[in-house]
């Protein structure tokens, strides 16, 4: 049975490649109903968006099994223009004054700043696609080695750096979610749980923008990679 699962789940990930070539132009549309229609600002990464985004996710491996293209077409035109956003804490890699004297710059990466891993959402009742309580978001970066660069004006930037520990910092990140093209395993992940690692679900997101917040002393700045 997990050979089986294994090669079903395998079957999935080489399937989405293969659509992210073949066109399917000239398909009928499908009658099939999608849980979610984001659309318009980005939506944050609460439980009801997540859970639509997760059960969206199960809908579409599904149809890859069955091989429903109409299905697999409207979910990825639904979510091509899609945007989530996530305020939560960065694990900051650094933080020192800039040569300027005028801001301080943080390198950051969109990691749990208490473990170093992957951020894990934990809400309050099961997700339906999922069956946990929690789920693992994985950010997908240009590159996974390099922290991002955020220059912050500040008035003092030594007296804020020795400070800045005590304030109340977030990041805000807005993503992307690619269907079609996404080449990632979180699909099958949903349907096996074999393939989540760490025990979790997981869902991967393209990190498209950060903003780096500092609630104490009202200052923000965008961050760069």
């Amino acid at each position: 049975m997990k050979k089986r699962n294994s090669e079903a789940a395998i079957f999935i990930t080489l399937f989405i490649l293969l659509l992210s070539i073949v066109s399917c132009g000239g398909a009928e549309k499908s009658n099939a109903t999608v849980k979610s229609a984001p659309a318009g600002p980005p939506k944050k990464l609460d439980y009801a968006t997540t859970a639509a985004l997760a059960a969206d996710m199960k809908s579409f491996a599904t149809a890859i099994q069955s091989r429903d293209q109409n299905v697999l077409q409207q979910i990825d035109d639904r979510y091509s223009a899609a945007l989530f956003e996530l305020d939560i804490k960065p694990l900051l890699y650094n933080v020192y004054p800039d040569p300027s004297g005028k801001a301080v710059v943080f390198l950051i990466y969109p990691k749990d700043p208490r473990t170093g891993s992957d951020y894990r959402l934990q809400f309050d009742r099961k997700i339906p696609a999922t069956g946990t309580e929690m789920i693992e978001i994985q950010i997908r970066t240009k590159d996974p080695n390099t922290p991002l660069n955020c220059i912050m004006n500040v008035a003092d930037p030594k007296a804020y750096v020795k400070e800045y520990e005590s304030h109340d910092i977030i990041a805000r990140y807005t993503f992307s979610k690619q269907f079609l093209q996404s080449g990632t395993y979180d699909f099958d992940a949903l349907l096996y749980p074999s393939y989540r690692l760490h025990g979790y679900p997981f869902i991967v997101l393209d990190l498209v923008k950060t903003e780096l917040v500092d609630k104490t002393v009202n200052a923000a700045t965008s961050c760069r990679q």
